[in-house]
């Protein structure tokens, strides 16, 4: 049976959306299905927040996952309008929790559902800064020039992907990464030419303690974007001469 629920349609009295809100995202885990997760903008505070809607009850309950103000930090551009820069919010839905990461710093935060807890986990990342250092205020109006500079100096600091569950091998893996650009703008795109990226990546175990970071060699003049793990391999999208494939890399764990 398939049910439609709306975020905006559910009252206030019962935690729903207001007026300076929007919905960014949208996740299910099938642990619960009666529950929906959602990624909500306040525009008015350009916070980020969690909410979880209880389709049972109709009932939204929120939750802190912004609480260094990362999403208003790192915005690019003016925040009264909507002709902004926003930075990536990953928000994965991972076993039986629910999982929100940023873009340009590694802490993240775990929400289990049965247990009502939310976890901020903090690490110090080996290879890469653990949070990118700003260069620009986002909530003042800047030039398109001055935003591409800023964004260009983030991703040669670091970017940070979402975390993904490896069921077999008991894991999960987070891929970052450093870009190095060159001096000459590319035609129709955004920032200069990208001479080298240098990707990474970390490992934690089933409890979120970081296991290792590594370099990824084979990955270097290549980006990543969206990845996931199948029988125990992390596959990896990569766009090349405008064909989808994928690069796998394929794990050796030693057993105690």
């Amino acid at each position: 049976m398939i049910k439609k629920f709306d975020f905006k349609k559910i009252p206030r009295a019962a935690g729903g959306i207001t007026d300076v809100e929007y919905v960014q995202q949208i996740v299910a885990n099938p642990f619960f299905e009666n529950l929906a997760f959602a990624l909500v903008v306040n525009q008015l505070t350009n916070r980020m927040i969690l909410k979880k809607l209880n389709t049972i009850d109709g009932i939204i309950s929120s939750y802190e996952i912004d609480p260094e103000g990362n999403y208003k930090k790192y915005t690019l551009g003016d925040l009264t309008t909507s002709y902004r820069w926003d930075p990536k919010v990953f928000i994965g839905s991972q076993q039986d929790k629910i999982i929100v990461s940023h873009e340009y710093s590694n802490d993240f935060y775990v929400y289990s559902p049965e247990s009502e807890d939310l976890q901020q986990v903090i690490y110090s990342s080996i290879h890469t800064p653990s949070t990118v250092t700003i260069t620009t205020e986002g909530d003042f109006d800047n030039s398109i020039d001055d935003r591409r500079k800023a964004l260009q100096l983030y991703r040669e600091q670091v970017s940070f992907g979402p975390l993904v569950w490896d069921p077999q091998n008991k894991r999960y893996y987070r891929l970052s990464s450093s870009s190095t650009f060159g001096e000459e703008r590319q035609e129709r795109k955004l920032l200069n030419e990208t001479i080298n990226v240098d990707v990474y990546l970390t490992v934690f175990d089933q409890e979120f303690n970081l296991i290792s970071e590594m370099p990824l060699r084979e990955f270097n003049n290549k980006s990543f974007a969206k990845y996931f793990v199948k029988d125990g391999i992390l596959w990896v999208f990569e766009n090349k001469d405008d064909e989808m494939g994928f690069v796998r890399i394929i794990f050796f764990i030693k057993q105690d």
